[in-house]
């Protein structure tokens, strides 16, 4: 397989009028002119993983496999020639050197891909059970190294791995309805996975999963027009946002200026119509340290249709969907996935002019800032010693067995540390300037808050 290096009611709107945050080209000349991502996954701030393709079609013939593995300053490139006679659909990253990729045969089968040397090569690791006439394969994240989770509308399958893709669970999706379908821009910004809850959204409905996929349940959201669920997102304290654009083919309606939002508080249990964006947002992610802090941009299916106009944008709320900061307007992403708050990818599109040497992926750059007033709604935490010099503990109101994700911010809501602890272990603060600080505490799906006093 070829491999190449290369060195490197509306919303209320609140644009931004500075260079604070802003997103870096990334992999210039990497990609033909007509080539845009398909996929996208991170795995951490050095880690990224992206499917590229042609407009035509995503085939061994046109995809290309791009990796860095050193946060964007050299990439490689990998041709999928050896997968002859398939169609690929999405990519999970798992770490520096593993990665799958779904796809489908023209016969309407669908399989895994495995690579372990960086995608130089692939190996078929698994079938979905089932011949379907209708021709796609499902959408494959990865949580951790051992545990991925599948969703294939068409093949009306999902499951589950906790081995590593050794063995996989099959169960069936509930029948659609016969004027439900689905659209997927990014299939990794699709498809929501937190522990064993998984999430995705059609043309009339969002479903939702709490048992890693075994049984489903949906929810009938009222969708005003002929709209598509394109994206859904959630973050560990249960707010989850889900988007969608107008259907392209709607008559009357040669461009996308804006998108349909929805909103749930309780893990998709239930959703709230929220009033409308005014800018076409298609791909979604949460930030990960901080709560209701979404990013999302505009892509259409991967590739820049001249016949259709369009007012792209990227943006990001740090209140739940409520106010949107626009990042910048006119240049289309699509995909779109952050490891941390202070680093994030967004892919391109295809045949769009990004000036010379076009980029393959743009790389965030800025900061966050959370509102610290949402952590007085959360159950409290137990701080000692307070004020504080050196360390300090952290105790929960009730046993919890699970890892704490611990995150501190200053009063203006700016994240300043992170850490991950098992019970028992102590939080250096040793390193902060005197003053009042508000602490986040994620443990499982439950979310805590104080504050304590660096002295």
């Amino acid at each position: 397989m070829k491999k190449i290096f290369f060195p490197l009611l509306y919303a209320f709107l609140l644009p931004v009028f500075c260079n604070a945050q802003s997103w870096i080209p990334q992999g210039q000349g990497i990609l033909p002119y007509s080539f845009g991502i398909v996929d996208l996954s991170a795995v951490d701030e050095n880690i990224v993983w992206a499917l590229a393709s042609n407009i035509e079609e995503i085939n061994a013939d046109s995809a290309l496999v791009i990796r860095s593995t050193n946060g964007g300053a050299d990439w490689e490139v990998h041709t999928l020639k050896q997968l002859t006679n398939q169609t690929f659909v999405s990519l999970a990253a798992v770490n520096d050197s593993t990665a799958w990729l779904t796809a489908y045969s023209s016969q309407g089968i669908s399989y895994f891909y495995q690579t372990t040397d960086g995608g130089a090569n692939w190996s078929l690791k698994y079938t979905v059970p089932g011949n379907f006439t209708a021709q796609f394969a499902p959408v494959l994240k990865f949580s951790d190294e051992k545990t991925g989770h599948y969703v294939g509308i068409w093949p009306g399958k999902s499951g589950k791995t906790i081995n590593g893709g050794t063995t996989w669970s099959a169960h069936s999706i509930p029948n659609f309805f016969n004027d439900e379908y689905w659209g997927v821009a990014c299939p990794q910004n699709w498809l929501e996975v937190l522990g064993d809850t998984l999430w995705f959204g059609t043309s009339k409905r969002i479903f939702r999963s709490t048992n890693g996929g075994q049984s489903w349940q949906s929810v009938v959201p009222d969708f005003p027009g002929n709209n598509q669920i394109t994206s859904v997102t959630f973050d560990h304290s249960g707010n989850g946002l889900a988007i969608a654009d107008n259907d392209l083919d709607l008559p009357g309606i040669p461009f996308l200026d804006h998108t349909i939002l929805w909103k749930s508080e309780d893990f998709g249990a239930t959703w709230t119509l929220m009033p409308v964006v005014d800018m076409p947002l298609t791909s979604m992610r949460k930030v990960p340290e901080l709560e209701k802090t979404f990013v999302a941009v505009s892509g259409l299916w991967g590739w820049h249709e001249s016949a259709i106009q369009h007012s792209w944008a990227s943006a990001y709320t740090t209140d739940g969907g409520i106010t949107w900061h626009e990042i910048d307007r006119g240049i289309p992403y699509n995909g779109v996935d952050f490891v941390s708050s202070e680093t994030g990818w967004a892919g391109t599109v295809g045949n769009y002019d990004y000036g010379p040497d076009k980029p393959a992926l743009f790389k965030w750059n800025g900061q966050f800032t959370t509102s610290v007033s949402n952590l007085n709604q959360m159950p409290p935490v137990s701080i000692s010693p307070n004020p504080a010099s050196d360390f300090i503990a952290v105790q929960l109101p009730e046993p919890i067995f699970q890892p704490m994700d611990i995150s501190i911010f200053d009063s203006q809501g700016k994240l300043i540390n992170r850490a991950f602890l098992t019970g028992g272990q102590l939080v250096d603060v040793r390193d902060l300037t005197p003053g009042i600080y508000a602490v986040k505490v994620l443990a499982g799906e439950r979310a805590y808050a104080g504050r304590f006093v660096k002295g």
